[in-house]
This record gives structure tokens, sequence and C-alpha cells, in this order.
């Protein structure tokens, strides 16, 4: 009786003991079961922040080519103006001074040279009697051939073409900023030794201008190299066309600026076309240079 007693009990243990171990499964595998949720859950999460990441590495590159410049332009009453409008601005003017280096010789060579009528006068011919003139007859310092003026003009060509391909390499290796800029200061320093050159040698004169086309030649290269680092992509069809405006400026305003100098005799008459726009051009540089871009 006993033993059937405490067989009974050993198999109620029994029983208890695989019910506790079936709890303990279930247990598990419910666990088991909230961590596969879990994970699935999370996974679409780090899918997304991968994704979301991958794509601001994929446009980072593309903000730095539109070219995100600082707020403020740099110095003086510049310093509340964006840096890409203080850019083409003088940028406007650094154009306005390159051409007004390239057109002076050609329009102050008329009061430079004995015209070739005067040359060419014979001694039998009677020269026609001047009437109605209300000043003394001009005089003029050099009797250069047609041969030798036509390469003094065309010496300022040769170096301009010389360093066209080149020059916007120079601007990404050393700078954009310092090649436009330089270039500017370069010519200016020469336009003021021009009418020095002249009076010494017209070999000196040819080199002088030869150079000067040689420094002026990177002067639209390097602006380009500037619009890419400081002018938004949006703007680019509106910005640097006005800055470049500055050439046409230059041209325009300083022939009959330097004709009303000569004819005024300001500064001795004819240098006063190298002597104006070469300070100028200084000027400007020391300007360009106070500027943080």
């Amino acid at each position: 009786m006993n033993e059937r007693r405490s067989s009974i009990h050993s198999d109620n243990r029994d029983d208890d003991d695989d019910d506790d171990q079936l709890l303990g499964l279930t247990t598990e595998s419910e666990r088991q079961h909230e961590r596969m949720i879990l994970n699935t859950i999370d996974e679409p999460t780090i899918g997304i922040n991968a994704t979301h990441t991958k794509e601001l590495s994929d446009t980072e590159p593309l903000l730095d080519e539109i070219g995100v410049e600082p707020p403020t332009g740099g110095a003086f009453m510049c310093s509340n103006v964006p840096a890409r409008y203080v850019v083409a601005i003088w940028a406007f003017f650094g154009f306005f001074c390159l051409y007004a280096m390239r057109v002076n010789l050609s329009v102050a060579i008329v009061a430079m040279v004995t015209p070739q009528s005067a040359l060419n006068q014979s001694a039998q011919s009677c020269p026609t009697p001047i009437k109605n003139s209300t000043g003394p007859p001009q005089k003029y310092e050099f009797d250069w051939n047609p041969t030798v003026e036509g390469a003094i003009l065309g010496a300022f060509f040769y170096g301009y073409l010389a360093m066209q391909i080149i020059g916007g390499n120079l601007a990404e290796k050393l700078g954009a900023k310092w090649i436009f800029g330089g270039g500017i200061l370069i010519a200016g320093i020469l336009t003021l030794l021009t009418p020095l050159a002249a009076r010494i040698d017209y070999r000196l004169l040819f080199a002088i201008r030869f150079i000067t086309g040689v420094v002026s030649s990177p002067g639209f290269p390097s602006a380009a190299a500037l619009w890419g680092k400081w002018i938004p992509a949006s703007e680019r069809s509106t910005i640097p066309p006005a800055a470049q405006t500055g050439a046409n400026f230059g041209i325009i305003l300083s022939t009959p600026l330097i004709s009303y100098m000569i004819e005024d005799n300001f500064l001795g008459g004819w240098p006063s076309a190298f002597y104006v726009f070469g300070v100028i051009s200084c000027l400007w540089f020391v300007g360009w240079c106070f500027f943080r871009f």
C-alpha cells in the first residue's frame, strides 16, 4: 500500500516536472519570438538611416560644386555684402583696368608718331597751309615707319595669345585671386614704364607691350575659376556676364578720356594715357588684396 502511494507521488512529481519544463519552453519561445519582432522593427530603421546617410554623402559634393560662400565679403564697407557680389564688383573694375591698358596705346600713338603724310612729303611739293588753327602745331616725338608701328601695336596681342591656353591651369594651381590680381598689378607697372621705354628704344617698348599682353592673358580664365568657387550655379548666367562688362566699359570710357587728356596736354600729353591707367590699376590691386576671398 505504501509502495503504491509512493509510486503515485513519484508519478505526480514527474508530471509536475514535465509541466514545468513545458512552461519553461513556452516562455523561452515567447522571448525568442519577441526578439524576432524587435529585430524586424529595427532592420528597416537601420536601412532608412543608412539610406539617409548615403544620400547625404552623395549630396555633399554637389553642394561643394555649387560654391557655398561665407556670408560676408571681407573688409571695410563691404563687410555686410555677400562675398559673391564683392567678387563680381571688384572683377568688374579689374576688367575695366585690363582693357583700358589694352587700348591706350592704340589711341595715344596717334599723338606720338609723325603722320606718314608728313614723312612722305617731297622737297618739290609745297605743304598745304593750315588755316583756322586755334593752337600751336602738334609736336611728335617719334618717326617710326609703318612696319615698326604695326609691330608695336601687335606686341600686346602676341603676348596675349602666348598665355591664353595655360592661364586657367595657373589659376587652379596658384590661386585665381592672385593670378587675376597679380596680372593687373604687373600690367599697371609696365604701363607706367611705357613712356620711358618708348623714349629709350622702340624695341624696349615692344618688349614692354609683349609682357603686358602675357600678364593680361589669364584675366578671363582666372575669373572663370573665381566664378566656379564663389558664384552659385543658379546665378552663373547673370553675375559673371555682368562683371565681365567691365571690359566693354574700359574701352568705351578710356578712349574719349585719353583723347581729352592728350588734347588738354595733361601730364605732358600722350604719356597721361599710360600714367593715369597705370596708377588706377595699382590702386585697384591694393583694394583687391584687402578682401578675404
